[in-house]
C-alpha cells in the first residue's frame, strides 16, 4: 500500500500544502507535476495518497510537461522501485504510455472517454503485436492523437471541414484528417477516431498505376486496419472494400510468415499488398481493378445502382480469388 509512504511530522506542512494544492482543483481542472516532481519523493507521494483518500479514491486530472493525464492511486503504485522509493521519472514514461493521457479542450466528457477507449485499444493492439516489427510505436500514436481537435459544435466542425474540402456531404462525416491534423465531432465513437488516427499513421497511397484513384482502396485499408485494431467491423460507407481486404488477407497469410495487409499500410513497402495478390489471382490488373471497384462505391456521385453493381464486383473478385488461391501452385 502506498501509506507505507508516511511523511514525517518536519515534511507534513510541505504535504499538507501540496494536498490542498491538488483538492482545490475544480472538476477537469489540472494539478501541475512538473514542479512537484522536484521535491523529495516522499513528500510527493504521500501528499497524492492522501488526497486520493480525502477524493474516495477518484483519479485526479494532472499536467505533466503541458499535457493532461488521468492519475489514479495504481499508477503511482507502478512507480515504486524494488527498494520503495518513488520514481518520477518513471511516472513520466508510464503516464505517456498509457491510456491515461486525457484531451481536455471539451466540456463534453463522454468524447473524453471515447478518446481514452481508443488510445487503450490501440496502444493495447501495439502491445499485443509487438513481432509484428512495421507497426507505429506507442510514441508515435501518442503523437498522432495529440493532433485530434474536438468540435464543439456541428456548426463549427462543418464550417472547419467546407473551408478544408468543399463537399456538399458534410453533415455525413463524423470526422476528418488533414495532414496529419484531425478535426473530430463531439458525438464520435471509438471507430472513427481510430479510423483518422490511422490516417496520420499509414496509407496505401500510389500503389495503383497511373490514372487509377487509390483513394477507395487507401479508406478501404484503413477501415480493415482500424477493424482488426477495435475488434469491431464499422458499418461505413468503406465497409464493402474493408471486408474484400480483409478476406484477400486472410488468404494472403497461408502464403506468407506475418501480415501483408498492416506492413503494407504502416510500412515503407508499400506494394507488398499488391504484388502478393496479383501472383496469387495470376492477374497483374487485379488490384487496379479492385481499387477502381472500391473507388466507384464510395464515390458520392455513383449512383445507387452503380454503387451496388459494383459491391457485386467486388464480392465477385474476392471469391475467385478465393478460389485461385485454393488451386494455386507454389512451387
Amino acid at each position: 500500500m502506498l501509506l507505507k509512504h508516511g511523511a514525517s511530522a518536519v515534511v507534513q506542512s510541505k504535504v499538507d500544502e501540496i494536498t490542498l494544492g491538488i483538492l482545490s482543483k475544480k472538476t477537469g481542472e489540472a494539478i501541475t507535476l512538473d514542479e512537484l516532481l522536484l521535491k523529495d519523493g516522499n513528500t510527493f507521494i504521500t501528499a497524492f495518497t492522501t488526497a486520493f483518500v480525502m477524493n474516495s479514491g477518484k483519479a485526479i486530472i494532472v499536467e505533466l510537461k503541458g499535457q493532461k493525464y488521468e492519475l489514479k492511486p495504481e499508477d503511482l503504485e507502478n512507480c515504486i522501485d524494488d527498494d520503495g522509493n518513488f520514481d518520477s521519472e518513471k511516472l513520466e514514461k508510464y503516464l505517456y504510455s498509457t491510456k491515461k493521457r486525457v484531451n481536455l479542450r471539451s466540456d463534453n466528457y463522454k468524447i473524453e472517454d471515447t478518446l481514452n477507449d481508443s488510445i487503450d485499444v490501440f496502444s493495447s493492439f501495439i502491445k499485443n503485436n509487438k513481432n509484428e516489427k512495421y507497426l507505429p510505436t506507442i510514441e508515435e500514436m501518442n503523437k498522432a492523437f495529440d493532433e485530434i481537435e474536438i468540435c464543439d459544435s456541428n456548426d463549427e466542425f462543418n464550417r472547419l471541414l467546407k473551408a478544408s474540402d468543399d463537399d456538399e456531404t458534410v453533415d455525413l462525416v463524423p470526422g476528418f484528417n488533414r495532414k496529419g491534423k484531425i478535426y473530430l465531432r463531439n458525438d464520435v465513437h471509438s471507430q472513427v477516431v481510430v479510423h483518422e488516427v490511422n490516417h496520420t499513421l499509414g496509407n496505401v497511397h500510389g500503389t495503383t498505376s497511373e490514372g487509377i484513384s487509390s483513394v477507395g482502396i487507401n479508406e478501404a485499408f484503413t477501415d480493415a486496419v482500424t477493424n482488426k485494431i477495435v475488434g469491431v467491423v464499422g458499418n461505413t460507407k468503406y465497409r464493402c472494400g474493408a471486408e474484400a481486404i480483409t478476406d484477400i488477407n486472410e488468404v494472403c497469410k497461408s502464403f506468407i510468415n506475418g501480415d501483408v495487409m498492416l506492413e503494407s499500410y504502416y510500412s515503407e513497402n508499400k506494394s507488398g499488398f499488391k504484388t502478393l495478390v496479383n501472383t496469387i489471382a495470376d492477374d497483374q490488373k487485379f488490384y487496379d481493378n479492385l481499387a477502381e471497384q472500391m473507388n466507384i462505391v464510395i464515390d458520392d456521385n455513383s449512383t445507387y445502382t452503380q454503387q451496388e453493381d459494383a459491391k457485386d464486383t467486388i464480392s465477385t473478385m474476392v471469391n475467385e480469388f478465393i478460389y485461385k488461391a485454393k488451386t494455386y501452385d507454389t512451387n
